[in-house]
């Protein structure tokens, strides 16, 4: 007779348990609570943590350590910090990704434009 199957335990919650719009605005808060570092450092979140800061599995972490103290937050909630840093210096109605996107067009139309004279000039000297 087969033993039965484990039940599923640690990251085997759903992806619909998370609110990342929660975690994003920075109001969820659970904690303190203790964790013990394993075998080669790791470390395992509980899933209540997991849930108010908006992470799954797979799902990339920040870290930092400042005075002693570790901080672990999602790489999206990273990426909104840094805009709202930056947001003071974006002019109104500037879209930077366009912008980005048009200056790279430019610089390969020059590059191209090099490229086709160098190679102009390269084949001009091998005819007799």
């Amino acid at each position: 007779m087969m033993p039965p199957p484990k039940k599923a335990r640690g990251f085997a919650e759903e992806a619909a348990d998370f609110d990342h719009a929660q975690a994003v605005a920075g109001t969820a808060s659970v904690g303190p609570v203790r964790a013990i570092v394993g075998e080669g450092g790791r470390l395992v979140i509980p899933a209540e943590m997991r849930k108010a800061m908006g992470v799954k599995p797979g799902d990339t972490l920040v870290l930092k350590v400042q005075g002693g103290e570790l901080t672990a937050i999602s790489q999206l909630v990273s990426i909104r910090k840094v805009q709202e840093r930056l947001a003071p210096y974006k002019k109104p109605g500037e879209n930077v990704v366009d912008q980005f996107l048009a200056d790279r067009r430019e610089e390969q139309r020059r590059s191209d434009e090099r490229l086709d004279r160098v190679h102009a000039e390269g084949m001009a000297m091998k005819k007799p």
